[in-house]
């Protein structure tokens, strides 16, 4: 198995938008090349629990994937922790709607997360159409 950072190296440095056929029939060909060895790399490779415990290992995908949702988690809560600082709970957090003219491959309800977001940490959101 070659170096996982060459690998993702070589993964990142090119562009999937290319200007001409022959550059991305390259690229394509370079990710056909790479995928097979990072897929093998993320579902093999195991990583201990660090909790103390005396659970088994579990894939690297699987540990990225919980630390990337803890992260989310953390700052969504560091933001709402300083919104309460320089707001109080009497202020109105009011969000207009959203519309585009071509909805295709747009996400049908934006703003939504912000919303639920904000009123789990208790503020007052108003939609305004």
């Amino acid at each position: 198995v070659k170096d996982i950072t060459v690998l993702e190296h070589t993964l990142s440095a090119g562009s999937c938008i290319k200007p001409n056929l022959k550059l991305f029939e390259e690229y394509l060909a370079a990710q056909a090349e790479v995928a097979a060895d990072l897929t093998w790399h993320y579902n093999e490779t195991m990583c201990n629990q660090q909790d103390g415990t005396t659970t088994p290992k579990v894939p690297l995908h699987c540990k990225l994937r919980l630390s990337a949702f803890i992260n989310q988690q953390q700052a969504n809560q560091l933001l709402i922790n300083r919104l309460k600082k320089r707001f109080s709970q009497d202020d109105v957090f009011i969000l207009g709607n959203w519309s585009a003219s071509m909805t295709q491959f747009h996400e049908p309800i934006h703003g939504k997360g912000w919303r639920t977001l904000l009123k789990r940490g208790r503020f007052n959101v108003y939609l305004i159409d």
